[in-house]
Parts: structure tokens; C-alpha cells; sequence
């Protein structure tokens, strides 16, 4: 990757700020309530009202900066040289599927740091395997160049609350609905991953 291409990547991989503060203060305030199982049952309860009300206002406004973002890009933020930046920045905008459910936050309050450790190594392996398979392409999988990083990236941020949702449903027996809003986290998870799609496919074009 050249240094203007690099450039353009790294102007990209940014997420609206206020995603990631918003979520980690969330995450950051219930981990005082997970020292009793009466406690841990009401912080579980107070994330899942909590998390929804983030997700009705942050994934509608993640959708319209998405739709937005080559205008925002080649017009508002830098010029025309960075339009292709907006393809990185829209993949980024996809991490919200990551930020507005919290396994880990029970874990950390149930002191299970080794499992978090170990799923964060398997991340990092992961995430160059499937960066590299993004950028290159394989089988069916086109290759997306620069942007293939990004996808990389989020792919593992997702999976890798996955896993921590099944070693919580599996070895702790706390079911996903118990703290997670299930049916509005794939309801808006669905429509910013279809927006995604149909701005790629060049359906979508506000600009």
C-alpha cells in the first residue's frame, strides 16, 4: 500500500466518537453491579434497557452519516482526493453491530479476564487471516483492496462478541435475552448491514 493509498485508508477508519464513549461509559457503570446474583440479575436487566435506548439513536444517525458519507468526505471534511476515503469510513460505521451489546462487560464484573485475554488472541490471528482474504479476495469472496482491511477489522469485532456470547450462554448459562435486546439489535444490525450492501451495489447514491 503506497503512501497516498495509505493516506486515504487511514483518513477512513474512524467511527462516529460518541459510539465507542457512549458504549464503554455504559459498560464502564455496570461492572459495580455484578458482586451478587441478586445485583448481577438488575445490572443485566439495566444494560439491556440501557443498550436499547443507545441503539434507537445511534444506529438511525450511523445509517444517515453512512448514506451520506461521500458527499461528507469529498465536500464537507476534506476534498475530492479523499472520496474513496468514504468506503473505509462506511465499513468502520458497521462496527456498531460490535459496540451496543455487552458480554463482556459481565464478564469483566464476573472477573473472567482469562476468557477475554484468550478471545482477544484468537481475534488478532483472525483478523489478519481474514484482512488478507478481504483485500486479495478467495473463492466467492471478492477482492475490496484498502477497504478489504476494514472489512477484515470489523468482521473480527463482531465475531468476537459472538464468541463471548456463547461462552456466557454455554459455561455461564446466561441466555443473550437476559441482557440484550435481541429482536431491535437484529432488526437495526440488519438494516445498517443493508444499507451497507445497496450503497456498494451503487443502489443507494446520494451523491
Amino acid at each position: 500500500m503506497g503512501s497516498d493509498r495509505f493516506a486515504v485508508f487511514r483518513v477512513g477508519t474512524v467511527e462516529l466518537p460518541f459510539v465507542n464513549q457512549l458504549a464503554n461509559g455504559l459498560s464502564n457503570a455496570m461492572l459495580v453491579g455484578f458482586a451478587t446474583a441478586e445485583k448481577m440479575k438488575l445490572s443485566m436487566a439495566e444494560i439491556k434497557l440501557k443498550s436499547l435506548k443507545l441503539m434507537h439513536y445511534l444506529f438511525p444517525l450511523s445509517i444517515i452519516v453512512m448514506i451520506f458519507s461521500k458527499w461528507i468526505f469529498a465536500n464537507l471534511l476534506y476534498n475530492e482526493n479523499f472520496y474513496r476515503s468514504a468506503d473505509v469510513f462506511m465499513v468502520y460505521q458497521l462496527i456498531i453491530i460490535s459496540r451496543l451489546i455487552f458480554p463482556h462487560t459481565i464478564l469483566i464484573g464476573l472477573k473472567k479476564t482469562k476468557v477475554l485475554l484468550n478471545i482477544s488472541i484468537i481475534s488478532i490471528i483472525l483478523n489478519i487471516f481474514l484482512s488478507l482474504i478481504f483485500i486479495n479476495g478467495f473463492w466467492f469472496i471478492q477482492a475490496y483492496g484498502m477497504v478489504g482491511l476494514a472489512l477484515g477489522t470489523v468482521s473480527v469485532l463482531v465475531l468476537e462478541k459472538i464468541f463471548l456470547l456463547l461462552y456466557n450462554y454455554f459455561k455461564l448459562g446466561i441466555k443473550p435475552i437476559e441482557y440484550i435486546p435481541v429482536k431491535w439489535y437484529l432488526f437495526y444490525s440488519s438494516m445498517i448491514i443493508l444499507v451497507f450492501v445497496l450503497i456498494d451495489h451503487r443502489i443507494i447514491k446520494l451523491y
